[in-house]
């Protein structure tokens, strides 16, 4: 079973750190491609598995309601694109300009389609990662590369910004000029990508601290392994500062503070590391926003004006929402069924094709008890990795990562839509997978 998990682990950390290549893999070709990719990866585990008589070091029981979830959440895409207005009778849509009649509930089956391949990518690449956790040392392991290849994003953007000319993969931008974007499209989207990081490369900072030396290993060489680790951090900080995301600022930060918290916790003296660790942050924070920040700075201080457009967005999104409350009008449909409803006090500048609030987004394609299943796995999935931590005696990476992963996407996911662009979604994904690996693995060690 090693090498089919070393097998997982290889293709989870590939396509995390390959997905965002392609504009973050935010288009129907990219999904498709990876849905190929993981479908045949989970399809060869499980037929290697079944040959050798083996079956998941950790089973789907091990995960709980989130797996039922999950499977509600296909099952009403399904729903949603079955033709039943042409068995029984058309649903009606209330419009402005009249009412219009659909076979299905779906306004667009063709985007809930492909919504429904999304959902189910992830859900195996979940389980792939799953898998690839179950084994403390890959876990770590892929941590590891995980963080070095958001490092190397924030590092390409950095360069593309300065040295490129400001272009993505050599082509013009058709916005976000001045900003760093990495090779996403929207800054908003990469900044989420390397907020994660920042949570990430902290979880990893006990284990390079407390690591024994190894036999040749002298301390300059332990110190100079910190160094530069930290040196992948700071890339990471000022790549975030450059997309000039205010939110994605403040959500990595906050999920990063988390997680060094988590951390202190665990030493005696905590009452005095938590308060220092505070000081220094906040102090850090406001050095290195201020030497690299100033975009970021700029924009903070225009909060008012752009808040006013999303709040109106909100209102009618939510309006929107309450003419189907159960049904929804279709799972990816947002960007087709929403101009349909378009009006004030919304104007004409900017075409909003996306809520910039998944949750909004989720209620409106989805309708509320539908587009609540993934809200609800997630806090389930969130609530049993901090118990974990919070009881545990020990600083698990991967357990870590994840906590801080989802504080960072629910709080960016409040304002903008980075966990609708699939590469940050692999990226979330692939986290809290370890880390409810690393929480299985402490509460049933010998069952791993």
């Amino acid at each position: 079973m090693t090498r089919l998990n070393n097998f997982a682990g290889s293709l989870v950390v590939l396509v995390v750190v390959l997905s965002p290549i392609p504009f973050g893999s935010n288009r129907p070709f990219f999904w498709a491609i990876w849905g190929l990719v993981v479908a045949a990866a989970a399809f060869v585990y499980s037929v290697a598995a079944a040959r050798n008589g083996e079956g998941l070091r950790i089973p789907l029981s091990k995960i709980g309601w989130s797996v039922g979830l999950w499977a509600l959440l296909l099952l009403w895409l399904v729903v949603q694109v079955v033709p039943f207005g042409a068995i029984l009778s058309p649903f009606s849509i209330a419009l402005s300009g009249g009412t219009i009649t659909s076979e299905t509930i779906s306004t667009a089956p063709g985007a809930t389609w492909l919504m429904l391949i999304r959902i189910a990518t992830y859900g195996l690449f979940f389980v792939l990662a799953l898998q690839a956790g179950a084994k403390e040392n890959r876990s770590v392991l892929m941590i590891k590369i995980l963080f070095w290849g958001i490092v190397a994003h924030a590092g390409f953007s950095l360069i593309q910004l300065t040295q490129f000319g400001d272009t993505i993969l050599g082509l013009p931008k058709i916005a976000y000029m001045g900003v760093a974007t990495g090779t996403f499209i929207n800054r908003n989207s990469f900044a989420t990508f390397l907020a994660i990081g920042l949570s990430v490369g902290i979880s990893l900072l006990p284990g390079i601290i407390s690591a024994k030396r190894a036999r040749n290993e002298t301390v300059m060489d332990k110190i100079f392994r910190l160094f530069f680790h930290v040196a992948g951090l700071f890339v990471i900080m000022v790549a975030l500062l450059a997309t000039q995301s205010r939110m994605g600022l403040f959500a990595g930060l906050l999920g990063a503070f988390v997680v060094l918290l988590l951390v202190l916790k665990q030493n005696r003296h905590w009452k005095v590391l938590i308060p220092a660790a505070v000081a220094i942050a906040v102090a850090a924070s406001l050095l290195i926003v201020w030497t690299f920040g100033q975009g970021v700075i700029e924009r903070g201080l225009d909060i008012e004006g752009s808040s006013e457009g999303r709040m109106n967005l909100y209102v009618q999104v939510w309006d929107v929402i309450m003419t189907r409350p159960w049904t929804g009008y279709g799972g990816g449909a947002f960007s087709l069924f929403f101009p349909a409803f378009f009006g004030p006090p919304l104007d004409l500048v900017g075409f909003w094709d996306k809520a910039h609030n998944t949750y909004l987004a989720l209620f409106s394609e989805l309708g509320i008890p539908a587009g609540s299943l993934l809200m609800i796995a997630s806090a389930i999935l969130f609530g049993r990795i901090l118990w974990s931590q919070l009881m545990g005696t020990t600083l698990n990476p991967a357990r870590l990562a994840a906590i801080g992963a989802i504080i960072t996407c629910a709080v960016h996911s409040l304002v903008d839509f980075s966990l609708e662009i699939q590469a940050n979604t692999f990226l979330f994904v692939a986290v809290v997978a370890l880390g409810l690996a690393a929480t299985i693995r402490m509460r049933a060690p010998g069952q791993v």
